[in-house]
């Protein structure tokens, strides 16, 4: 072999040394998470609403190897279907809350003044209640269910994003770039999401990244309280909820979806870490 042939896998070792390490980390757990989600039809060894009440509340072994809920449902294969579920509400959520919130931060950062004391002052109303309160009183109202948690969840983080994606517009307003635009009379269309917006991807990525995490553990509280995800469905939150009263006889039923919780937690608080890092150094290095 060549050394020629040697230098691509030299290249690709030497990248993969620079990234920080919790973005690896965090990356690759949110993969192998995705992969759950995604493969759960084929990787549940049964289905997640199947009964098996002459099996109920057995403990892990060759046949169920998380063991059985109360009703004799194996919790592996609702763990995996809880998966795609979680993951749905957490990342829908968040996609939601981005799309939302971006363009009414980029407005309010670029207009300023009357129209950004307006918008920042409705935001800071919503934000002084607390998230849980929120999303309780919304659900309470109307009939509970997993979409409509992706959308309430969505709309409670809505204005943290807005202030996050304002405060980085207000940096890049009074670049000089900006004043060009001004002076050649561009639309305010044009100057948002043509100037402004690439230049503040970096930031709005890793408050995207981390708000999963909020995201995911509000909509499991939301599940564990009875007013998200309904049975017969798997959600981690909602499998908690239905362990909870067992878990002197059965504690698999309830550790099993908290520490799925907890890895998903993780994974993207290192991944938003990991790349918060990346983007610093990137910056720098530009600087």
């Amino acid at each position: 072999m060549t050394s020629s042939s040697r230098m691509p896998g030299r290249i690709a070792r030497l990248r993969m040394k620079t990234l920080p390490r919790p973005f690896l980390i965090g990356s690759s757990l949110i993969v192998l998470l995705l992969l759950v989600a995604v493969s759960a039809d084929y990787l549940a060894p049964y289905p997640y609403d199947e009964f098996h009440f002459l099996q109920r509340m057995a403990a892990p072994s060759g046949n169920h190897l998380l063991g059985t809920d109360e009703f004799g449902r194996d919790v592996l294969s609702r763990l995996i279907f809880g998966t795609r579920i979680s993951l749905m509400m957490g990342i829908g959520s968040t996609l939601l809350c981005l799309g939302f919130g971006v363009p009414i931060g980029l407005y309010s950062g670029f207009k300023g003044r009357k129209i950004d004391e307006f918008i920042m002052r409705i935001m800071d109303i919503i934000i002084s209640f607390p998230s849980l309160i929120i999303g309780l009183l919304i659900m309470v109202v109307t009939s509970p269910g997993t979409i409509k948690t992706v959308f309430v969840v969505g709309m409670i983080f809505t204005p943290h994003v807005v202030r996050v994606t304002r405060a980085v517009s207000l940096s890049i307003v009074k670049k000089d770039f900006i004043e060009a635009a001004r002076a050649r009379s561009e639309s305010t269309r044009f100057m948002i999401f043509e100037e402004i917006l690439p230049n503040i991807w970096g930031p709005i990525i890793v408050e995207g990244s981390l708000r999963v995490t909020y995201a995911i553990l509000l909509a499991g509280s939301m599940s564990f309280l009875g007013l998200g995800t309904q049975p017969p469905q798997a959600d981690w939150g909602l499998m908690v909820a239905d362990g909870r009263m067992y878990v002197g006889e059965a504690p698999w039923i309830v550790i099993s979806p908290g520490m799925m919780m907890c890895i998903a937690v993780i994974a993207f608080n290192l991944f938003g870490d990991g790349l918060r890092d990346l983007l610093d150094v990137r910056m720098r290095k530009l600087g």
